[in-house]
């Protein structure tokens, strides 16, 4: 008997995507797409705008739903409630909710809630949306597509000017984000299109194949030039994916064409993109003067391990807190705050990791055992589904758009191991994108399965008034912080920077009006009350800082910059005990923090405690070794007194490690000086009484003690010279002009005077001219008197 093949079946009319009644909601899904094109409009983050993007299309969509989509709602909401991947979803929203009752700070808790119930709430939308349209996957890979050819050329477009503009290979690599905030995310968007742009590619015609090859191949080299390891696994791992999948279905198909032509077509850009890549990157390093830090693919992918990744510290740090905390967690959104401690000795300064770039792990030590299992499971039910559609024989109809979201949830789970997706917003688009639409391709499934033993489709009954209510609500919360969170972006885009300065130029009441108190941290992690309190001690109210330092201590705890104000507050107020007190305690919480070790060192140093400053600087010595701490660690150490010959110890293996710092050359001129001055004095003295001989030789003793001085030379020079030992006195002189230390041309006009002296007068009054030149007191008089002109 004759059997049809599957794959060239005519399609039913239900299939044509492009029918009028479908463009509504291929219209608003595409409207959730371009959450990454929106920018940061004048915000501090990109993504207090994008969030906000996400609220207002939530609301066209709700209207949408709830007017011409009544019908569908109430015919589809039933399936996609009653579904074990939402009810994982859900119980994981509803364990959020709840640990912000033990949040470490309650109010990011709830900001960062409310993302996460943006991004469910796309999910649903989405999910509606396509409900029974499965087959508009097709156009919207055909957008993803498109999407991924600007993004592709703009980054190449970047990466060229750059380069010939001469500017540093890794400064032009680090600029390549585009509107994403940071490289990675970019590179993480790229990826992810890579694999939502294969349907397009696979049940295309043959022209347009070729073209979104193109396309594949552009995106490869961009993400070449992105440099973000991340990705590298994300395309190996789609790329694995697509070829193991579509061999099996060539086996089981006995289709070798289709299965050899699938594998081609994205194998190939791959491989091009690499070639084409790698001879791009490789000439624009080899221009370059200095060795750089990104390379090529093959060059950056052998960097990947645990230990160089950057990541391990963060990972530790993530199974560690979970170890001790496994039930409630810090909290949903609380993992920045909880990992500050962890960071005081691996980070410099005041930053803080934020993620535990790791989504897993993060969800894990935000919500404990339970939630972190909950968040898993999610990816696994999906990956479970996809694996049954893409082995099934009699749903080979849906292959295509199986493996594009295999693909698609390969790379999200890809940079969920390795970054912080969960953060940004169009990340978190693709997520809820891909759920929603991996949902529907089950029930898809389900419908067309011939087996009989398939259990029915469960649906939960929800009414619709009920479901519109909910929406309601939880559009009503997360778009009331998406508003505040953007509102307070646009505050801190010029607040941030300038708090930092050492005289802020604006004004306490200018950031109180534009920072409001939701959210209660900024970018930095810094408190906003502890932000405000900054501009309180500008304008000298220090006891009004104190008490709002006070109320803030608690939101970003162990972070020190909040002890670190309150002891300057104390010091300016002059109760130093007090200062003490508190920058201790900064110290103890950040002691890789430049400000916590001096301004304690000063205080020390004050209370002569010479034991407590030796154990400060070997402890911040181990984290880090730079020219400050030691020119802190001395000074302190002067301040409490100790011997010359310690003093000249220290200062010794200081320059050990930095001999080229200018404040420790400064020190050693110091100490030199003080030990030169006898002999200099003698030496002027004897100079004034014309012994020359004498001179010279307590001149001598002071440039054996201080040979970088150049006035010692200058000075035996003089003596030389007025002995009329000309000779000798010039050998002085050009020791002094090579140096090229000397304030003035006093060597240039006696070396002139000296060489005419020596009837070598060309030379003599060409020295005396750079003397002119140089405006040396006098030197046009001897040049006329002794050359004429």
């Amino acid at each position: 008997m004759k059997t049809t093949n599957p794959t060239k079946a005519k399609k039913p009319a239900e299939l044509v995507w492009h029918d009028t009644s479908n463009w509504p909601p291929l219209v608003l899904i595409m409207l959730y797409g371009l959450v990454e094109w929106i920018p940061n409009f004048d915000g501090a983050d990109v993504m207090g705008a994008q969030w906000l993007y996400l609220s207002g299309v939530h609301l066209l969509a709700g209207l949408y739903l709830l007017s011409f989509g009544r019908n569908l709602i109430k015919g589809e909401l039933g399936a996609i409630g009653g579904n074990v991947i939402t009810w994982l979803l859900m119980s994981f929203v509803a364990l959020a909710g709840l640990s912000m009752l033990w949040a470490i700070n309650q109010v990011e808790s709830m900001v960062t809630y409310a993302r996460l119930i943006t991004t469910v709430l796309i999910f649903f939308q989405i999910g509606i949306l396509l409900a029974g349209r499965w087959y508009l996957l097709k156009p919207l890979s055909y957008f993803f597509a498109f999407t991924l050819l600007l993004q592709s050329v703009d980054v190449i477009d970047q990466f060229f000017t750059g380069i010939n503009e001469g500017q540093a290979f890794d400064a032009v690599v680090g600029n390549l984000k585009i509107n994403s905030g940071n490289k990675n995310i970019l590179a993480a968007t790229l990826a992810i299109k890579f694999g939502l742009s294969i349907l397009a590619l696979l049940e295309s015609p043959r022209l347009v194949k070729w073209l979104i090859s193109i396309v594949l191949t552009l995106a490869v080299i961009a993400l070449a030039m992105v440099n973000a390891r991340a990705s590298y696994i994300s395309i190996a791992a789609q790329s694995f994916l697509l070829i193991v999948f579509s061999v099996l279905a060539m086996v089981r198909d006995k289709d070798w064409k289709l299965g050899l032509s699938r594998i081609a077509f994205v194998v190939i850009p791959v491989v091009l993109g690499y070639f084409l890549s790698t001879a791009i990157l490789q000439s624009a390093i080899e221009e370059q003067e200095r060795p750089t830090g990104y390379s090529t693919i093959a060059e950056r992918a052998k960097t990947i391990t645990f230990e160089t990744s950057g990541r391990n510290n963060l990972w530790l740090s993530a199974l560690d807190y979970i170890k001790k905390h496994p039930f409630k967690g810090a909290g949903y959104g609380n993992w920045k705050l909880a990992s500050i401690p962890y960071e005081k000795e691996h980070i410099d300064e005041l930053f803080v990791a934020y993620h535990s770039h790791n989504d897993f792990l993060e969800m894990t030590a935000e919500t404990g055992w339970v939630g972190g299992l909950l968040y898993i499971s999610i990816f696994a039910l999906a990956s479970f589904w996809l694996l049954r559609v893409l082995l099934d024989r009699n749903a080979t109809r849906l292959f295509g758009s199986a493996i594009f979201l295999t693909m698609a949830l390969a790379s999200y789970f890809t940079d969920a191991m390795f970054n912080f997706p969960v953060e940004r917003p169009g990340m978190q688009f693709f997520l809820a994108f891909t759920l929603a639409a991996i949902l529907q391709l089950h029930l898809a499934h389900r419908k067309l399965s011939a087996d009989s033993t398939s259990p029915p489709i469960r649906n939960v009954r929800i009414s619709l008034d009920v479901y519109a209510l909910i929406c309601i609500l939880a559009l009503g919360y997360s778009a009331f912080f998406n508003s505040k969170v953007y509102e307070s972006m646009r505050g801190q885009y010029y607040i941030n920077q300038d708090m930092l300065k050492p005289d802020p130029s604006l004004d306490f009441e200018k950031v109180n009006k534009d920072l409001p108190s939701i959210p209660n941290l900024n970018a930095f992690c810094f408190p906003i009350r502890l932000i405000k309190a900054r501009y309180l001690m500008k304008a000298q109210k220090h006891q009004e800082a104190i008490a709002l330092l006070e109320k803030c201590r608690k939101e970003a705890p162990a972070l020190s910059i909040n002890e670190f104000f309150t002891a300057q507050c104390y010091l300016s107020l002059n109760k130093k005990d007090s200062a003490f007190y508190w920058v201790t305690k900064a110290f103890e919480y950040r002691p890789r923090v430049r400000n916590n070790y001096v301004l304690l060192n000063q205080l020390l140093a004050e209370r002569k405690d010479s034991v407590q400053i030796e154990k400060n600087f070997a402890r911040v010595i181990k984290l880090r070794n730079e020219p400050w701490a030691w020119s802190s660690y001395l000074g302190s150490l002067a301040s409490v007194g100790i011997s010359n010959e310690r003093f000249k110890s220290l200062l010794d293996s200081a320059f050990v490690f930095h001999p080229n710092d200018p404040e420790l050359i400064a020190r050693r001129g110091n100490i030199a000086s003080a030990s030169t001055r006898p002999y200099f004095e003698a030496g002027s003295k004897d100079f004034a009484r014309k012994n020359y001989r004498g001179a010279i030789e307590n001149f001598k003793k002071c440039q054996d003690l201080n040979p970088t001085d150049y006035s010692f030379d200058e000075n035996i020079g003089l003596c030389y010279h007025s002995l009329g030992d000309f000779a000798t006195a010039i050998k002085y002189f050009d020791k002094v002009i090579t140096g090229g230390k000397a304030r003035d041309a006093k060597s240039y006009v006696f070396k002139g005077l000296g060489l005419i002296s020596l009837g070598r007068k060309d030379e003599g009054c060409n020295s005396l001219r750079i003397a002119v030149a140089k405006n040396y007191p006098g030197a046009g008089d001897l040049l006329k008197a002794n050359c004429g002109n």
